[in-house]
């Protein structure tokens, strides 16, 4: 899935390369969730987290609807 996102949105230029990054530090907090013992997130984290995912879902957004119309 993150090849998939990077190839399809990143390496074609319709994502900033911010985006990918941001893509992959998400997936590596959920493999660190996941399977580390007693893992947590600093609040302030989480929260610049949750509002780079909702700027990120508002870029994907026109894409996704674009792809749907193709």
């Amino acid at each position: 899935m993150r090849a998939t996102f990077h190839r399809a949105f990143i390496k074609t230029g319709l994502l900033d390369v911010r985006w990918g990054k941001l893509y992959d530090q998400l997936f590596e907090d959920r493999q660190e969730g996941d399977y580390i013992a007693l893992v947590s997130f600093e609040p302030e984290y989480v929260e610049t987290q949750l509002e780079q995912c909702i700027q990120l879902l508002a870029a994907l957004r026109p894409l996704i609807i674009a792809l749907g119309h193709a």
